[in-house]
């Protein structure tokens, strides 16, 4: 939820060199199983939060090779430092009809966006349709159980 929501602002046009700051908001399953703000681990990396939307706000692909280059680059690496995940009760009501989350930038000029997703993309509320699939190369519908 919290990448398909930093996709949408991805596509709202926001410059991933102006974002200052991002905090995403979620449940509390969620941040426990994929919110450490430290991972240790290249393995931890690929299933981080904080790494994920650093990811997705670059545009670069979530797939084996974006995953590669993303590891090593230091925009990605600027943005994860950037990041903070916090427990929102809203979201956390919601479970089980609903598993969301809200991603909010903050840019240099002071600016805020924010994009929220009740449902994450392939869960029966939000069905991964073909065309999602092709924006989303290397994307499995079920890839991501929590965040």
């Amino acid at each position: 939820m919290s990448l398909d929501a930093a996709v949408d602002l991805r596509r709202q046009g926001v410059p991933a060199a102006d974002i200052r700051s991002i905090e995403v908001r979620t449940y509390s399953a969620a941040i426990d199983v994929v919110g450490d703000p430290r991972p240790r681990t290249i393995e931890e990396e690929q299933f981080s939060i904080l790494f994920l939307v650093a990811m997705a706000l670059i545009g670069e692909p979530i797939d084996r090779e974006g995953t590669k280059r993303a590891l090593h680059d230091p925009e990605v690496g600027r943005l994860t430092a950037s990041t903070t995940v916090e427990h929102d009760p809203d979201f956390e009501t919601a479970i089980p009809a609903h598993r969301g989350a809200g991603v909010t930038v903050t840019e240099a000029s002071g600016a805020g966006r924010s994009a929220t997703m009740r449902d994450r993309l392939g869960s029966p509320d939000k069905p991964l349709a073909l065309t999602d699939q092709q924006r989303c190369p290397g994307r499995e519908a079920n890839s991501s159980p929590t965040g």
